[in-house]
């Protein structure tokens, strides 16, 4: 599967943590709660795609439970940070780290022990084969899946310029491009999670989780400008100057009055 770096993930965190849905949290928290009851043992997690750990870094002091993680991810560098990301919190009685190709792992081996199986920022990634086969491992009474930050292919910029619909439009082509699984869903990964997850018995939930960028975010409003024109570049060469010339004037916005932005999410808890 594609990586990214630790410095953009450590660039988004902010921004990921204010996006995400404060119903799903609290419905998770409710969940994990009645399932421990049940159980009368430590919840079982498994993070795929883990990253740095901000997905553990986020929940874990919010399910109100005694939990035992399983980190996953392919980038070794990424895993061993993450490794150190449940430090403090008191709740977490084990952590685990995984090196796994999640594109080609036996899902049914990874999840085979986990009560709630969880990711951000995965699912727009993956190809709609990997959330059939997902779904096939996961979809048993008592377990859940929480999937956040599943990019939907809205974006909107202040001070709008006539360019911004044909680059959002190049970047959500792009967006379906392979990232390791095959051609990936992209936009349409929660609609098309919502949907096979219900197919297989879930209850389903889903919320908006959408970036909210303001003038004080510039840094990472920077690295999203020039991550759209890349992607925009990639998809339609023959455009590169028309391109090259509207990230210029959105950077010169961004320096000279800042800009607001809107980044669409979708957060999505499945239950069995």
């Amino acid at each position: 599967m594609s990586g990214f770096s630790a410095d953009w993930l450590s660039l988004r965190a902010d921004a990921d943590a204010r996006a995400r849905s404060a119903r799903i949290t609290a419905r998770t928290a409710a969940w994990a709660l009645a399932r421990t009851r049940v159980t009368g043992r430590p919840l079982a997690i498994a993070d795929l795609g883990c990253g740095t750990g901000s997905n553990l870094r986020f929940l874990a002091p919010r399910l109100p439970v005694a939990q035992r993680w399983l980190l996953a991810d392919h980038d070794p560098d990424l895993l061993a940070l993450a490794a150190r990301s449940g430090a403090g919190c008191r709740r977490i009685r084990e952590l685990d780290v995984v090196a796994v190709d999640l594109a080609a792992a036996p899902l049914d081996d990874l999840l085979a022990d986990a009560d709630l199986v969880t990711a951000s920022a995965l699912f727009d990634l993956v190809a709609p084969g990997w959330i059939v086969r997902l779904m096939a491992a996961l979809a048993r009474p008592g377990r859940a899946l929480l999937a956040v930050l599943s990019y939907d292919g809205r974006m909107t910029l202040s001070a709008a310029d006539p360019f911004d619909a044909v680059v959002r439009r190049l970047v959500n082509r792009h967006q379906r491009t392979d990232k390791g699984f095959g051609a990936a869903l992209g936009p349409l990964a929660a609609d098309w999670l919502c949907r096979h997850a219900r197919l297989s018995g879930a209850h389903v939930l889903t919320a908006l989780s959408d970036w909210q960028l303001g003038p004080g975010e510039a840094e990472l409003q920077q690295a999203l400008l020039a991550g759209w024109a890349e992607a925009a570049c990639a998809i339609a060469p023959r455009e590169a100057d028309a391109i090259a010339a509207w990230h210029a004037r959105r950077l010169e916005t961004l320096r000279r009055q800042g800009l607001t932005s809107v980044v669409g999410h979708r957060d999505v808890l499945a239950w069995w």
